[in-house]
């Protein structure tokens, strides 16, 4: 394939973007999978601990609705923008409002590990949802030789996004560090608080939102919706079947129960 300049910049920005998706998608992830566990644990215990990680199982069970993302959607608006712009506006949202109340949260008497739960597993499930429609718009956006573009996206953009939620985030909530490394004059408060990081984010998310609005998608045509020659029986239904009749492989249950309980190392 001959290359022009306008397709390596062309591909340059996609990648650029794919990258921000996957860093913003991590973000709220990083907070339950391994943040918000490790705040909660000093005040609840490992019995609280081990009922906030119910909320990442949606991100296991995401194929149960990856057909639904797959197939339906505003075609003049955009088949992948169709789900990635409104959820990532939900999460942003959510984030705006959570960021005034998850240190009330944290710092009560009595945590409300039940609460803080349920907000996550529904932050999951929006990221989990997002992540299916990234995925799929990630191997649009390359030619069929360059899809490993998008793979490498990918796990950079995770591996930033967890990071930043908690690697960098607990250093610049801990007053010690600060005083250490980054303040001339000491003080007992972090340089950055919980509620102050979830509201950066939310800002993210909706900004990134609105920019998506103007990125255009490929036109939908045969060779770009899957890469099956029976491309008119993929209705989620069809979908559905397919899956169930692979549900029947030994080791495909394997890999299914590993999945599924893997949270109990937490």
């Amino acid at each position: 394939r001959v290359v022009s300049m306008k397709d390596c910049s062309q591909d340059s920005r996609n990648a650029i973007l794919l990258t921000l998706l996957y860093v913003i998608q991590a973000i709220p992830l990083g907070l339950s999978d391994s943040t918000i566990p490790l705040l909660l644990k000093a005040k609840v215990g490992y019995v609280g601990v081990a009922m906030f990680a119910i909320s990442g199982y949606p991100y296991s069970l995401k194929l149960l609705w990856s057909p639904i993302v797959d197939s339906v959607f505003f075609s003049k608006f955009g088949r992948r923008k169709s789900w990635i712009v409104p959820v990532q506006l939900l999460s942003g949202c959510l984030m705006l409002w959570l960021s005034f109340s998850i240190e009330d949260f944290l710092e009560s008497d009595v945590v409300p590990v039940g609460t803080l739960a349920a907000i996550f597993t529904l932050f999951t499930f929006l990221s989990a949802t997002q992540d299916i429609a990234v995925d799929g718009w990630g191997l649009e956006m390359f030619p069929v030789e360059d899809r490993h573009t998008a793979a490498a996206c990918q796990t950079v953009g995770l591996r930033i996004g967890f990071f930043l939620s908690y690697t960098v985030f607990l250093f610049l909530n801990s007053p010690h560090f600060c005083n250490t490394f980054l303040r001339t004059i000491p003080s007992d408060t972090p340089i950055l608080s919980l509620g102050v990081y979830i509201f950066i984010a939310g800002v993210t998310y909706i900004f990134l939102s609105v920019l998506l609005i103007f990125k255009r998608e490929k036109p939908l045509t045969h060779t770009n919706i899957m890469d099956f020659d029976d491309t008119d029986d993929l209705t989620p239904l069809n979908v559905y079947k397919r899956i169930f009749a692979l549900l029947k492989l030994p080791n495909l249950r394997k890999l299914i129960f590993v999945l599924l309980t893997n949270r109990v190392r937490h």
